[in-house]
């Protein structure tokens, strides 16, 4: 008897022990995984120098430049970047696998890919696409053979999608390329386009189809693109156009269209359409022979996400960090134009010890009134304010304005920067540099003092383009040095 109640004993701790498969599952749903540590990561890819016979941009390296300090004001600081000979399609691909294998790959995480570069279109292959041609990102290694087939160096969008479904973080895609440039051969410089439409070498097609075959449902994810499948991007001197409107409608909450303090996506896709068009105005007017457009339709997706805001977009919890030198150092840099204003270091000198004498020289192809940075680690100085200066005259800094002034390499030991403004009448900055808070509305000060607003106005039943000058500022300069032990 006592082997029999033994026997049920054990029976009975077995069964209170072991639930049912059914009872398993149920406690799985009632504690559903939680990220407790969330994490953002960017893949910044840009191409502006191809290894084969395709036009380079000379605006790529300052998008690079630009958008990394954008995800750093954004606190998202684990960025690989891969940039020209570093961003081949082998490059990309393995960046790609590297985090679909990781840890990082998870519910919570942020991942955003960035591209900057040639946008092409290829003839579709597979009849998913309904105009019949798809898009692909020019990697720094593609190529073509003698029959204008494309044979290496593409990420197709089948590709592209293929990977980022078995992405589980939330996506965000950044695109400053555009993928048709058939309408545009041979016409503009500026162009980000491969131009023609092209067929994939099938030995090539077929290693894209084959990464091509893990189809999942693309969930999570938000696209930022500066051009719909059959319109083109534009690159420029101060990098592409999209990029520049993009961080612009973001940093300088200038995509706050209703003015109550958040920007959704949708207001920044409309912001974005309308910036461009002001800069493709302003470039016009401030370089010689770029040729820009002004009829520009950036694509945000999916329709679901438009109403939301930015801020939730990027898991934004608490306002961004300030990040003093930056903004403003990247607005001056942006507005550098070496066609007016002419910086060199005296005797060619580019490394100075702590305590010398930095001496340097300015030549101007027009007249105005001269204001000069000094921008050194996180500080800035107004070294010389409001000048009168005359076009193609020889000026040596600091002697022929400021006798028996200095200026001195100091510390912090590195990169320091020399900036000269002129503008068609005195500016009113010295305020605006004795508090850091103020840095941002120095920058947007300075970023209005150069822009070129395009109106139209109604005459009548006529309406009529108007361009409303608001430049003060003519042109920046600047020299750079570093400063040694």
């Amino acid at each position: 008897m006592r082997a029999i109640y033994l026997i049920l004993l054990i029976f009975l701790i077995g069964c209170t022990t072991n639930p049912s498969p059914k009872k398993r599952e149920l406690s799985k749903l009632q504690t559903p995984y939680i990220n407790k540590n969330p994490r953002s990561d960017a893949l910044v890819v840009g191409v502006g120098k191809y290894k084969n016979r395709i036009r380079p941009l000379d605006g790529v390296k300052k998008d690079l430049t630009n958008i990394k300090k954008f995800l750093k004001y954004l606190n998202i600081n684990n960025i690989t970047t891969l940039s020209d000979n570093k961003a081949s399609l082998s490059d990309v691909r393995r960046a790609f696998d590297n985090y679909i294998r990781s840890d990082k790959n998870r519910k919570g995480n942020i991942f955003l890919f960035y591209y900057s570069g040639h946008g092409v279109q290829v003839i579709d292959e597979n009849g998913d696409e309904k105009d019949k041609k798809d898009e692909a990102t020019a990697l720094w290694d593609i190529d073509l053979d003698d029959n204008d087939f494309i044979t290496e160096g593409i990420l197709l969008d089948d590709e592209l999608y293929s990977m980022l479904g078995q992405i589980k973080s939330k996506k965000i895609l950044i695109f400053d390329k555009c993928h048709s440039g058939s309408s545009h051969r041979g016409y503009n410089p500026y162009i980000k386009a491969v131009e023609g439409e092209y067929k994939v070498l099938p030995k090539f097609l077929k290693q894209i189809e084959k990464r091509s075959q893990i189809k999942k449902e693309l969930k999570d994810f938000v696209i930022f693109s500066a051009t719909k499948d059959d319109q083109e991007a534009e690159d420029s001197p101060i990098g592409g156009l999209f990029t520049n409107s993009f961080i612009d409608g973001i940093l300088y909450k200038k995509a706050d269209i209703d003015k109550n303090r958040k920007i959704t996506v949708a207001e920044l896709e409309k912001f974005c359409g309308i910036n461009i068009s002001n800069l493709a105005v302003n470039i016009r007017n401030r370089y010689e022979n770029v040729l820009v457009k002004g009829n520009f339709d950036p694509y945000f997706a999916p329709k679901k996400v438009r109403g939301q805001n930015i801020s939730s977009i990027f898991n934004l919890k608490s306002p961004p960090k300030s990040q003093h030198k930056p903004l403003l150092e990247s607005t001056l840099d942006s507005l550098v134009s070496y066609n007016t204003l002419k910086l060199s270091l005296l005797g060619g000198k580019t490394h100075f010890k702590e305590k010398d004498r930095v001496r340097f020289e300015l030549t101007s192809t027009k007249s105005g009134y001269l204001n000069i940075f000094i921008a050194y680690g996180d500080s800035y100085r107004l070294f010389m304010k409001n000048q009168k200066i005359e076009e193609g005259k020889l000026y040596a800094f600091p002697n022929d304005f400021m006798a028996g002034k200095h200026l001195v390499a100091k510390r912090p030991l590195g990169t320091t920067k020399i900036y000269a403004l002129l503008s068609r009448k005195p500016l009113s900055i010295k305020e605006y540099l004795s508090k850091k808070e103020n840095d941002l509305s120095l920058t947007n000060y300075l970023r209005k003092g150069v822009m070129v607003v395009a109106k139209r106005e109604k005459e009548g039943t006529k309406h009529k383009s108007v361009i409303e000058k608001e430049a003060d500022i003519l042109s920046v300069g600047r020299v750079v040095f570093e400063v040694i032990k």
